[in-house]
């Protein structure tokens, strides 16, 4: 063997060892996941609310209730798409208006065809699905999550959290009598418009 073809054959020898810690020092991660409805400021009817759902996480202990390192699903998941996202929202009766998907979302208010019509104090709940139940999900440093049945949590691949908070929508926002004055010009204008219309129509 020449010298080199010896070359080619130790890198390939590193590379493969190499390949092979790699692989040797990944694992899989069980847990369960923890959805979190984030927390909203009171809004006006008319305006915009940015839900967002970054703060659910994949916790590393399987045990439900028993909190161990936790992922976020937004900033350390590598690939949401095996997950699922559902947004439901009721009013102060707890009577669903509907849902709303994705884990971050714009919901509009005080539009035809909105969930949120009127003035109120409404409840936000967020479903956090990882369908099928057999899927895993890639973790940082190679690693992979996944979640196992436990005696605690028989379905350790979906959680539901509502909000601690209620989303207060208030009425819609009065402008100021600033803003009235701005019309004041336009108004002075029609009113000698309509004097001057009804003096020609006298004189006529």
């Amino acid at each position: 063997m020449t010298g080199f073809k010896k070359f080619l054959a130790a890198g390939f020898t590193l590379a493969a060892g190499l390949g092979l810690s790699n692989t040797a020092s990944a694992a899989t991660i069980y847990g369960e996941l923890l959805a979190d409805t984030g927390v909203y400021a009171p809004v006006a009817l008319g305006d915009t609310v940015a839900l967002d759902g970054c703060g659910s996480v994949f916790d590393f202990n399987p045990a439900t209730g028993v909190s161990g390192p936790t992922v976020s699903l937004c900033n350390g998941v590598t690939d949401l798409s095996p997950f699922d996202f559902t947004w439901s929202v009721f009013d102060a009766g707890f009577s669903l208006l509907g849902y709303l998907e994705n884990v971050t979302t714009n919901m509009t208010t005080g539009g035809v065809g909105d969930l949120i019509t009127s003035a109120g104090t409404y409840f936000l709940s967020l479903n956090v699905t990882l369908s099928p139940s057999s899927s895993t999900f890639a973790l940082p440093g190679g690693n992979t999550g996944a979640f196992q049945p436990t005696p605690f949590n028989t379905d350790p691949n979906a959680d539901t959290h509502f909000s601690g908070i209620a989303l207060i929508v208030n009425p819609a926002a009065v402008p100021e009598p600033a803003g009235a004055l701005l019309l004041l010009p336009a108004v002075v204008f029609m009113a000698r418009r309509q004097r001057k219309l009804r003096k020609k129509a006298l004189a006529a």
